[in-house]
């Protein structure tokens, strides 16, 4: 006779709480397709467009180094998630990359050395450094002509203009 007295009334408590969690659910995930966004290989078309030039990069030590002329490094984003490149007109490189929104995954950077023009001190820091500081950079930014890898303004790793 007290089992039958306590059941209902815990069943009667339980029900508005489970029903609230139901309801605070549905509201929290409607219009979701998905928790987690998937990362895509197919770059916005201010990236994919154009090839982008290597203008400066991180030094180290809160310092920016100027490329200028004396090295040509350029990047080119393909549509479906590769990325290229050549330092000199006689090197290259190639790799993937996937973005969300402003993030970017830039992995499996390969160099191929063609030796087709002699390494010096200048070049071989920016291939070391530049393949790096891409594969190292979660963000990226396009404005005005500039692309910009780093952790938005706070920390520049490479910027390129466009081609």
């Amino acid at each position: 006779m007290f089992n039958k007295f306590v059941y209902p009334f815990v069943v009667m408590d339980t029900r508005p709480a489970l029903i609230a969690l139901i309801l605070i659910i549905c509201v929290l995930f409607a219009g979701c397709t998905s928790l987690f966004p998937a990362r895509s290989s197919k770059g916005p078309a201010e990236l994919t467009g154009p090839s982008w030039r290597l203008v400066s990069y991180y030094g180290g030590n809160q310092t920016v180094v100027s490329v200028g002329p004396r090295i040509n490094l350029t990047l080119k984003f393909g549509e479906e998630g590769n990325v290229s490149g050549y330092m000199d007109g006689c090197r290259s490189f190639s790799g993937r990359y996937t973005t969300l929104g402003e993030t970017i995954a830039v992995t499996n950077l390969t160099l191929v050395d063609e030796n087709l023009c002699p390494w010096t001190p200048d070049t071989d820091e920016i291939k070391t450094t530049s393949i790096t500081l891409l594969q190292k950079s979660p963000r990226f930014n396009i404005n005005e002509g500039t692309l910009v890898f780093g952790y938005f303004d706070a920390q520049k790793f490479l910027v390129f203009q466009r081609n």
